[in-house]
C-alpha cells in the first residue's frame, strides 16, 4: 500500500488556509484499485478520471491519509478473507441491471487493509450497445452509498459527491472543511451554496448536532447579499432562516429593507415570518408592507406580521373589499394556499388557514366564474372544494381548461383530510349526476386513504437575541 498524502515538505503551503484541522485525529480512506467491468476505451478514461479526481480531492483535506491500494494487495486481501468483491449483472427478461459491490465484502477488505473508509470506481457494462455505467461506491461506519452516471465523466459532479461523503465519514472534519468552503472568495457561488446546504441539515451523522460558527454565519449572509444568480441568493437566504443565530434576523430585516431585488424582499419578509413576536422585527415587517414598491413583497411582509387568526380575517376582507381587481382580492388567498420554501407539502396543508365562509366564499365563487386568469380560477375553485360550496363541481364542470381542472382535483386530493370535504365532493357527483371523465378527475380525492397529518414545521415563533 501507499500513501499518497505526502509528508508536509511535499505540498506547497496554502496560506489562505481557513480551517486549521492538524489537531485532529489523523483518519485514512482506503482508495481500491478501479475495476473494469467494460473496458472500452471510453470506460477506462471514464473511470481512471474519476479515480485521480476523488484521489485528489481527498488529498486537499488536511486530516485525511489517502491509502491508494494496489490490485495485488486487494487480490492477497480477497484470499485471506476467502471473498471476492466485484460486481455482477442481474438480467430479467431483456434488461441487464448493474449489481453493485456488496458492502459487506467491501467492509471486510477495508478492515484488512487498515481502516473504516473506503472508496472505489468501476464500470459496468449494460446490454445495450456501446453503453455502460460509471459507479463511484463510499463505505465507512456512518454511510454507504453508490453514485453512478450513464457513461459520462463531471468533475465537479465527481467533487460534489466525494465532499458529500467526506462529511459522512468524517463529520467533525466535514464540517470544519464545508465551513471553510463558505467562507472561502475564491470558490464560485454555487460551491459556496452547495456547502452551505450540506451544512444546512446538521451533521447529525454521527448523532453529534453541530451548529455554525458566527464566521460561517456571516459568510453565508455575504453569499446571500452579493451572489451574482438570484436562485443562488434565495436558496442561501433559505438555508440561513433554518439555523438559529442572532445575526440571521439582523441581517433579514435588513435585506428587506434594502436590497434591490424584489424577489429576494420577498424571501426576507416571509423568512421573518419566525421573528415576528419580536418587536424590532414586527416594525421593520410593518414598514415593509407600508412603504415597499412591490405589492408582492408588501403582501408579504404584511402577512408575516400577523397572526393565524389576524390572517384568516385579512383574506376575508380583502376578498370583500370593492375598490381592488379581481386578481387583487385572491393575492392573500392564492399566497395562504402557497407551499413556503423549505416546507413540505403536508407540513403547508397542517399550518394552513381554514377555508374561507359566508359572503367571502361567495366573492371567491364570483371570481372562479368571472376571471380571465386561470391561477387565479385554480385558486378560486380549490377554496371552493374546501368550502363546500354547493356550486363548486358545476363551475368545475364549466371550467374551459382541462389543465386547470387537474390542477383543481390534484390540489384537493393533497389535501383529502379537509373536514367534510371527501364527503362533499361525493355528494356533488352524484346529485349533478357527473359524466365518467370527472369521476375518474376526482378519484384521488374520494377513493384514497387519508393522509397522514404531520406537527406543523413551524410552530413557535423564534425569537431575537
Amino acid at each position: 500500500m501507499q500513501s499518497a498524502s505526502g509528508s508536509a515538505g511535499d505540498r506547497e503551503p496554502d496560506t489562505q488556509e481557513v480551517v486549521d484541522v492538524g489537531a485532529m485525529q489523523r483518519q485514512r480512506l482506503i482508495v481500491l484499485p478501479p475495476f473494469l467491468g467494460d473496458e472500452s476505451v471510453a470506460a477506462r478514461q471514464a473511470v481512471d478520471d474519476t479515480h485521480r479526481a476523488i484521489v485528489q480531492f481527498f488529498l486537499e483535506q488536511q486530516g485525511i491519509e489517502v491509502i491508494e491500494v494496489t490490485a495485488g494487495e486487494l487480490a492477497e486481501a480477497e484470499f485471506r478473507l476467502g471473498i471476492k468483491a466485484e460486481p455482477t449483472m442481474r438480467t430479467d427478461g431483456t434488461q441487464s441491471t448493474p449489481i453493485y459491490f456488496s458492502s459487506r465484502p467491501i467492509v471486510a477488505i477495508t478492515r484488512l487493509l487498515g481502516s473504516e473508509h473506503s472508496v472505489r470506481v468501476s464500470s459496468v457494462a449494460t446490454q445495450a450497445l456501446d453503453k455502460w455505467t460509471l459507479n463511484v461506491q463510499y463505505e465507512g461506519p456512518l454511510m454507504s452509498s453508490v453514485s453512478h452516471s450513464s457513461g459520462t465523466f463531471s468533475e465537479a459532479r465527481v467533487r460534489e459527491n466525494a465532499q458529500a461523503a467526506y462529511v459522512q465519514m468524517f463529520p467533525e472534519a466535514g464540517s470544519k472543511y464545508l465551513e471553510s468552503v463558505v467562507a472561502d472568495a475564491r470558490q464560485t457561488d454555487a460551491e459556496r451554496l452547495s456547502a452551505l446546504n450540506a451544512l444546512g441539515r446538521g451533521f447529525s451523522f454521527d448523532g453529534v448536532s453541530r451548529a455554525l460558527s458566527t464566521s460561517a454565519i456571516q459568510a453565508a449572509i455575504e453569499l446571500g447579499r452579493t451572489a451574482v444568480a438570484t436562485e443562488t441568493r434565495l436558496k442561501a437566504w433559505e438555508l440561513l432562516a433554518q439555523m438559529d443565530h442572532p445575526l440571521i434576523a439582523r441581517a433579514l430585516m435588513d435585506t428587506l429593507l434594502t436590497d434591490m431585488e424584489a424577489a429576494i424582499r420577498a424571501a426576507a419578509a416571509d423568512e421573518l415570518m419566525d421573528y415576528r413576536l419580536d418587536p424590532v422585527v414586527r416594525a421593520t415587517l410593518v414598514a415593509a408592507a407600508a412603504s415597499d414598491a412591490s405589492a408582492d413583497v408588501r403582501l408579504r411582509a404584511h402577512w408575516s406580521s400577523l397572526t393565524a387568526e389576524q390572517r384568516s380575517r385579512y383574506v376575508g376582507a380583502t376578498l370583500l373589499d370593492p375598490a381592488l381587481t379581481l386578481e387583487e382580492k385572491m393575492a392573500p388567498l392564492k399566497h395562504a394556499r402557497a407551499r413556503p420554501p423549505g416546507m413540505s407539502n403536508s407540513e403547508s396543508r397542517d399550518a394552513e388557514i381554514p377555508a374561507v365562509t359566508d359572503a367571502a366564499l361567495e366573492a371567491v365563487a364570483d371570481i372562479a366564474a368571472s376571471s380571465r386568469d386561470p391561477a387565479t380560477r385554480t385558486t378560486a375553485l380549490v377554496e371552493l372544494g374546501l368550502g363546500a360550496h354547493p356550486e363548486f363541481l358545476r363551475l368545475l364542470m364549466a371550467e374551459p381548461e382541462m389543465i386547470v381542472r387537474r390542477r383543481v382535483a390534484t390540489e384537493l386530493g393533497n389535501r383529502r383530510n379537509a373536514p367534510g370535504l371527501i364527503e362533499h365532493v361525493r355528494l356533488q357527483l352524484d346529485e349533478l349526476g357527473a359524466d365518467e371523465a370527472t369521476r375518474q378527475l376526482f378519484d384521488q380525492v374520494v377513493n384514497l386513504p387519508s393522509l397522514p397529518r404531520l406537527e406543523p414545521a413551524r410552530q413557535e415563533p423564534m425569537p431575537l437575541r
